[in-house]
């Protein structure tokens, strides 16, 4: 509302149903409608205007985001759309308007402040890269010479027209949050801006400028890219001395300045290459390419936000020196090449011995390979026999019978099978060198115990004697990789039972001699089985070589020995073999252990100790078996579970447009749009919810690169088929319920570290935010917008400070809905999602 620059007794009122002339003494009403006269504007609705003169009044329209002339002597409205290739200036909430005294017409906007020109009728928009504090503004005001104020949440600052920069001003903390249109100009000059806890005034002309000479450092140097390691700190650093090579170089700097240091201005010259000063702006790095050997000097100078230079620049001096052609010591060089060329003829007819013996190794090595496909396409087809032979005589057999037989079977099967698969992806890992250990603790008797039911019974089918010789308490714990340790007994084990035929085989482990907190433990596998002759020794070890060559009718796929050696090796120890014909073969080895606390065991054990609340889960499948299992086991370990299905990326997409989820299973290798396109599509969009969707890939790939590349694409976690429930519970826990829990390290950071003020905020938080959630449910409730809008700023914030950032965002929704004016079904539904989640967050 304002009062009628010509006619006081004349108020001037935006409504939601049109602009409303009031003369409040003789109560005559008249209302201009926009929509009238302009079809463009799809509401009557404006609130934010200002007048211009007599005759103007200058309006935003809110619901077609466009600028509006009103004429009061014709009664006709006129409309300023921004043009195609700036129509971003009006974009985000508009929060006020003010005119110059020369017509310019000046609009505070979420995203800056837009100019428009009534001369040109041109829109421009200034911000952050024009040197504001930030880009959400709340009120724009001219002071009494016609310089335009704007004010921030935390910040007020005077744009300059003449050089387009804005002069920052930090507030007081007790003068937070201003509020839109709220301001005042008042008689002497004075400017007046609202803000939550009270009126803030200051007088343009009192502001001075800052004094203060800023100081240039060096902060980064960088060679072809790269940055260059000086020896010494950046800061530092007044000499630099590089070959003739490297002359791609730049410079980064930076004024010690930091009252708006986005305003620092930089100039800089490089004697002996620059005639003149380069200046840069707010640039606080240059790049210099292809110069000549010679001697230089780089020299920078700055000036503060309010433009006062320092006089002593930063000096460096920089040599580059020649090529080597060009020194003496290059022409020396020049009578050695005879005497070289002699010794290189001498060292070609060695390589080319060198060569021979390279291709006699090749094909050997092409003979394991060969040997080696031969022997694995054997192992699969053998367990896959299996498989498609019990499904067929399981699928003709009714309920029970031979069908658990049957069941079984099937899946002692798959197992072998998975296993075998598991060698080749375990070789190729650790030939890749991208094997890692793991450390956790575990019990080693334990693993005894494990090995002791895998392989007695096997034993005792040859009938071999299966002896154990261990001496360890049963509850002690160590600190390793449990899953690895198995696997190199396991395949020890499982060699000594291939290749005996009659006798024992046994496995001995002992604590040996070590400091007191470590168990330095040594593992012995032992047969009596046909022993292996001593030239033969390190051979079973070589990949693509079976351990069964030397006279068993066993096979493998020949890479059991070559891991378990490998695996060892990463557990900084050697495996060693000790072998005689007919007598037997033993192999053993020492690994030290971390003795672990039993604090360290992890909570979780069986997918029973999991407790979800109902979770939106969507399935992105395409094979219908692998929904069935995946749907299945979901709805037996989280009952309450809503679980929709995709059968591609393409559909995945289409059903997040409709609603929301709190985590996605995402397939990699599906018809229309892989897992990977979609993943990316979905961190890619505008819409801020899908960007925080937990994605869980789902992949029978379980190659290295293929893992990373899903993490790559965004997904939060991967999950190898076949599907283990534990992993998969455990999964779905830590993507989901990270949610909902706050961000301590970051409180504690914002409160200086300081663990009594970190439990001060906690409590005041626990105790204000059910009355918070109340009261903003009840101001939706009876329309008092304005209120909740305010109530809704000051939850996200608290919400940012906890690192809940979901939570943030749904109250940053209700706030801007509610400062539109949008109180319908969905501000209430998002006040509803707020509750939930806010009342559900683990402090």
């Amino acid at each position: 509302m304002a009062i009628d620059h010509k006619d006081k007794d004349v108020f001037w009122i935006g409504t939601a149903i049109g602009l409303c002339r009031l003369n409040w003494k003789t109560s005559d009403r008249r209302w201009y409608e926009p929509m009238r006269d302009i079809p463009e504007v799809s509401s009557n609705r404006f609130i934010i205007f200002d007048q211009y003169g007599d005759d103007e009044i200058w309006l935003y329209y809110t619901y077609s985001n466009s600028l509006g002339r009103f004429d009061k002597k014709t009664g006709k409205f006129e409309l300023f759309l921004p043009d195609s290739a700036n129509k971003d200036v009006l974009e985000g909430v508009v929060k006020d308007i003010a005119i110059g005294k020369d017509g310019n017409i000046w609009i505070a906007t979420l995203y800056g402040l837009t100019n428009f020109n009534i001369h040109t009728k041109k829109f421009r928009i200034f911000g952050k890269k024009e040197g504001m504090f930030e880009n959400e503004l709340q009120a724009v005001i001219m002071d009494k010479n016609d310089r335009v104020w704007v004010s921030g949440n935390r910040f007020f600052a005077r744009f300059d027209q003449n050089k387009d920069t804005f002069y920052n001003y930090l507030i007081p903390k007790e003068a937070l949050h201003f509020q839109s249109k709220a301001k005042h100009v008042a008689a002497d000059g004075t400017i007046s801006l609202g803000t939550i806890n009270g009126i803030f005034s200051f007088h343009p002309d009192q502001i001075r400028k800052n004094p203060i000479v800023p100081n240039v450092i060096l902060t980064d140097f960088k060679v072809k890219a790269e940055t260059y390691l000086l020896g010494q700190a950046f800061e530092d650093t007044r000499m630099i001395v590089l070959p003739h090579n490297e002359n791609d170089i730049s410079f980064e700097f930076s004024a010690l300045h930091y009252i708006n240091p986005q305003a620092n201005q930089y100039k800089c010259r490089l004697s002996g290459f620059d005639k003149n000063w380069r200046e840069l702006g707010t640039e606080h790095k240059i790049n210099y390419t292809n110069l000549g050997p010679g001697q230089y000097t780089f020299q920078v100078m700055a000036s503060n936000s309010d433009g006062v230079w320092n006089n002593d620049s930063l000096n460096i001096q920089l040599t580059i020196t020649p090529a080597f052609w060009q020194t003496l010591w290059f022409k020396s060089l020049l009578a050695l090449m005879v005497v070289s060329i002699g010794y290189a003829i001498f060292k070609s007819r060695q390589y080319q011995l060198a060569l021979k013996r390279e291709k006699a190794l090749a094909e050997q090595q092409a003979e394991y390979k060969t040997r080696f496909l031969a022997e694995v396409s054997h192992e699969i087809r053998t367990p896959m026999n299996a498989i498609i032979g019990l499904s067929n005589l399981a699928l003709d057999t009714g309920p029970g019978g031979k069908l658990p037989k049957y069941i079984s079977a099937i899946r002692q099967s798959s197992q072998n099978l998975l296993a075998i698969i598991n060698d080749l992806l375990d070789h190729s890992k650790l030939e890749a060198g991208k094997f890692t250990l793991a450390s956790k603790p575990f019990r080693l008797t334990e693993i005894v115990d494990q090995l002791n039911n895998n392989f007695r019974f096997k034993a005792e089918e040859k009938g071999l004697e299966f002896d154990l010789d261990t001496e360890f308490d049963k509850d002690t714990l160590l600190a390793g990789d449990p899953i690895r340790l198995l696997q190199i007994l396991t395949n020890l084990l499982a060699n000594a039972i291939k290749f005996t035929e009659r006798g024992k085989i046994w496995l001995s482990i002992h604590e040996t001699d070590g400091p007191a907190n470590t168990a330095t433990v040594r593992f012995e596998v032992g047969d009596t089985g046909t022993g292996i002759p001593e030239s033969q020794i390190e051979t079973i070890f070589e990949r693509f070589q079976q351990a069964g060559n030397h006279g068993s009718s066993e096979s493998g796929t020949g890479l059991g020995l070559g891991i378990a050696r490998q695996l060892v090796e990463l557990h900084g120890s050697t495996l060693h073999i000790e072998s005689q014909l007919e007598k037997g073969t033993k192999l053993f080895f020492e690994v030290p252990f971390e003795k672990a606390s039993s604090e360290r065991i992890e909570k979780k054990q069986s997918t029973a100790e999991f407790h979800f609340s109902a979770l939106k889960i969507l399935l992105v499948e395409d094979h219908e078996f692998n929904q069935l299992i995946l749907t299945e086991l979901l709805k037996k370990h989280i009952p309450d579970a809503d679980i929709h299905i995709a059968g591609n990326g393409k559909a995945a997409l289409e059903q997040l447009q409709q609603q929301d989820y709190d985590i996605i299973l995402m397939d990699i290798k599906m018809p229309v749009m892989d897992g990977y396109a979609a993943a990316r599509a979905i961190r890619a969009s505008e819409n801020e919810r899908w960007k925080q969707i937990p994605i869980l890939a789902v992949t029978a790939n379980a190659l290295p690169e293929q893992l990373a590349k899903c993490r790559e694409a965004g997904m939060d976690d991967v999950l190898t088929k076949p599907i283990d429930a534990l992993q998969l519970l455990e999964k779905i826990d830590a993507l989901t319920g990270n949610q909902l829990r706050i961000n301590r390290p970051k409180l504690k950071a914002l409160l200086a570290n300081d663990e009594k003020k970190v439990q001060q905020y906690l409590s005041l938080f626990k105790a204000q935010l059910p009355v918070q959630l109340e009261q903003l449910q009840n101001c939706l409730e009876k329309g008092e917008l304005e209120q909740a809008s305010i109530i809704a700023h000051d939850l996200k914030s608290q919400f940012r400070y906890l690192g809940l950032e979901q939570i943030a965002e749904i109250a940053y929704a209700i706030e801007q809905q509610a400062e539109n004016g949008n109180n319908g079904t969905e501000l209430i539904k998002l006040a509803g999602q707020l509750k939930m989640k806010a009342l559900a967050v683990t402090l």
